[in-house]
């Protein structure tokens, strides 16, 4: 099984970690806006989100709009 995942606000450390590991994971998309990662959560190309910018872009909103797709949201933070 391979999970898609799309990764919000990175600056490509994320992206670079996920990709060398070459396991279940698959990078989708690097988005920089929010707007574009709910737009691939509609679209089904999502199967996961990763956020992994400042908590400030993303609100409870956003969030909650990906998880009424049916898309876990993973929040990395510091």
């Amino acid at each position: 099984m391979n999970i898609s995942v799309v990764v919000h606000g990175d600056d490509g450390v994320v992206v670079d970690k996920l990709e060398s590991h070459r396991g279940v994971l698959t990078v989708a998309r690097s988005c920089a806006e929010i707007a574009e990662v709910i737009a691939l959560c509609e679209t089904g190309l999502a199967d996961a989100v990763i956020l992994a910018g400042p908590a400030e872009e993303v609100d409870t909103q956003d969030i909650d709009s990906m998880i009424e797709r049916g898309v876990p949201v993973v929040v990395l933070c510091d």
